[in-house]
Order: structure tokens, then C-alpha cells, then sequence
């Protein structure tokens, strides 16, 4: 797997993501050193929100302290609940302001499970609108794609929780290929939670994590070895985020491992209260 298909997110920026991040509040040179780690193997890509707690006033700052200017590219989310060509227009505006020369070409609706049939058609004008601009659609389960594919040609990213234990959006990958959908695979690590090594881990006794902790144990692989073992059978933009830049550069160590022989179908977990970090406040 090549790191020029990894996008660096950049939710653990904001210090309240994940179960197993201990930050609280990121300094730019820490950003800088891990923005500048990232473009130096290639990832051209950054996602981001603007709902994300101050994200969009720190990351900015780190990437203008870079000396050696990257070439990045930004995709953000907005939410679209009774959202106006005026105010999308408004919040485009101000993205783009904010990041200044590096350029915001991709836009996702980050609330998908509370738009109204309204919406959806504010959503086509726009894409109408801003042709040059990529409209997408952060989901989180596989009836919010069904939708999607229903009701909105305009559409061309989509971007989908995916790791070796929730495995529910695998039989939609035909079809979304097949509509030239490009596919963003978000949760790689479930924000944490497969990390059965990290005392913070508040699901290490899972059956599902002790489960992966023996199949890690058995062939001496960490954590993030054995998740992104498991992607690098599909082809997708994978989105990866990362704490540290000694953690980011664990991560392109492993992304580098020949794939495992291991067939994943059976760690697959039915469980919503472990899959989806929705149910765990």
C-alpha cells in the first residue's frame, strides 16, 4: 500500500478524539513536525471540519510555520441541515480564506442522518453551482449510502467507517466503483479501540478486541500492524489519523509490511456499542 493513498485527518487535533489519545492541546511545532513528516512521504492530502474544536485556527498556523511549503490539498465538512446556497457560500468562503493559498476542492456533508429531502435538492443545486468543487458525504452506516445512491447523482466521494471489525460497507464496493464513486475509508484504528496493548483502551476486555489481541500475540504484530494489514488488500483513500509524528511514522512502517496471509471475515463484530463510537458516550 503506498502512502500517496493515505489522507492525513486531522480530528485528533483538535484533542478531544479518539479513546486512547492522551493530548489535550497540540502545539504548531507539533503539527509542523507531523505536516511536514507526512508530505515528505508523499500524503498530499488533508480532512477536515470546520465543527472540528479548533482545528480550523491551529492547523492553518502550522502549515504556513512550514518552511518547505507542501503542496496540500484540503476536503472539510459542513453541515447541511437547512443549509442555503448563501451560507454553503459563506462557509466555502471562509474555508478557503482560512487555509488562503492551499486550496479546498472537496466539501462533504457531515451530517448526513439529519437532512431532509429539501436538503438533498439545496445539495444538487450546489454541485450545479460549483462544478469545479467535489461534494461528498461522510457516513456511518450502510443504509445512509443506500440513500446516497438513491437520491444524489452529484455525489462523487464518499467517506465510510472501516476496520477489520466493522466490516459492513465490504459489499457495497462494486457498486460504488461501478459509479465511479471514489471511496474514503475512515475508523482504520476505531479511534483507539483496537489497540488491545493501551491501558486507556476502555474495550480491552471486548471478546472481539482479546480476540485480535491473541491473533497480534500469535504473529508478533502491533496493533497498527495488524489493522492496516487489513486494508491493504482493498483499494481506497484511507484516512489515517495520528497523534504524535513518531506515531505517523510507525504507520508508514507498517503500510510498507508485506500483506499477512490472515482472512478477516471472521473478526467482523455485530456488536454497535464496540463499532460505532456513536453509542459510546
Amino acid at each position: 500500500m503506498k502512502s500517496s493513498s493515505v489522507i492525513l485527518g486531522t480530528a485528533q487535533f483538535s484533542g478531544s478524539y479518539g479513546i486512547t489519545n492522551p493530548k489535550k492541546h497540540y502545539s504548531v511545532d507539533e503539527l509542523v513536525s507531523i505536516l511536514s513528516l507526512a508530505s515528505s512521504h508523499g500524503i498530499s492530502r488533508l480532512d477536515t471540519a470546520i465543527s472540528y474544536p479548533g482545528v480550523y485556527s491551529i492547523l492553518p498556523q502550522a502549515l504556513f510555520a512550514i518552511s518547505n511549503k507542501p503542496n496540500f490539498r484540503i476536503a472539510t465538512k459542513f453541515a447541511f441541515k437547512g443549509i442555503s446556497q448563501e451560507i454553503f457560500l459563506r462557509q466555502l468562503q471562509y474555508s478557503r480564506d482560512i487555509f488562503h493559498s492551499i486550496e479546498v476542492d472537496i466539501v462533504f456533508v457531515h451530517d448526513w442522518n439529519q437532512l431532509s429531502r429539501e436538503d438533498f435538492l439545496v445539495i444538487e443545486e450546489i454541485a450545479t453551482v460549483f462544478p469545479n468543487l467535489k461534494i461528498g458525504a461522510s457516513i456511518y452506516e450502510p443504509q445512509e449510502l443506500e440513500e446516497v445512491l438513491e437520491n444524489m447523482p452529484s455525489i462523487s466521494v464518499i467517506q465510510f467507517p472501516f476496520n477489520i471489525l466493522n466490516q459492513s460497507f465490504l459489499p457495497y464496493f462494486r457498486i460504488m466503483r461501478e459509479r465511479d464513486i471514489e471511496m474514503w475509508a475512515r475508523s482504520l484504528f476505531l479511534q483507539g479501540a483496537l489497540d488491545w496493548r493501551s491501558t486507556m483502551n476502555i474495550f480491552r476486555d471486548h471478546p472481539s478486541i482479546v480476540k485480535l489481541q491473541r491473533l497480534g500475540e500469535l504473529l508478533n504484530v502491533s496493533p497498527i500492524e495488524l489493522a492496516l494489514d487489513f486494508i491493504k488488500e482493498f483499494t481506497f483513500q484511507s484516512v489515517i489519523g495520528v497523534a504524535t509524528s513518531t506515531q505517523l511514522k510507525e504507520i508508514l512502517q507498517a503500510l510498507d509490511l508485506p500483506k499477512l496471509n490472515i482472512q478477516y471475515e471472521s473478526f467482523a463484530s455485530t456488536d454497535k456499542r464496540l463499532v460505532d463510537p456513536r453509542e459510546w458516550s
